[in-house]
């Protein structure tokens, strides 16, 4: 499995890892972004997907939007129904970890 984490779009793209990075990460996850739209066509992410991705939204220490996309998967065998493609977005609780004092 890959995995990619970075707060910088622009960043990522310049490291040697990225094209292959990006080709196989089957799940990406984008928080909201406070700059770096442009950027997001090169992770494959169409304009319907990046305008979703503009429209991200957070509330400090309630909600953070995250978009999620699934990578196309098609089946290896006749009998796998498993073929799927979505962009969505999802609204996650904020969960804060702490010691009570």
């Amino acid at each position: 499995m890959t995995f990619m984490i970075s707060q910088s779009l622009v960043d990522f793209l310049q490291t040697k890892a990225a094209n292959g990075i990006i080709t196989n990460a089957y799940i990406k996850y984008v928080l909201k972004l406070t700059k770096g739209h442009e950027h997001l066509a090169s992770f494959g992410f169409s304009a319907s997907e990046t305008e979703a991705i503009k429209n991200l939204s957070s509330v400090p220490r309630k909600y953070s939007d995250i978009f999620v996309r699934l990578m196309r998967m098609r089946p290896s065998c006749a009998w796998s129904p498993a073929r799927w493609n979505t962009g969505s977005v999802r609204r996650m609780p904020m969960i804060s970890y702490g010691s009570s004092g």
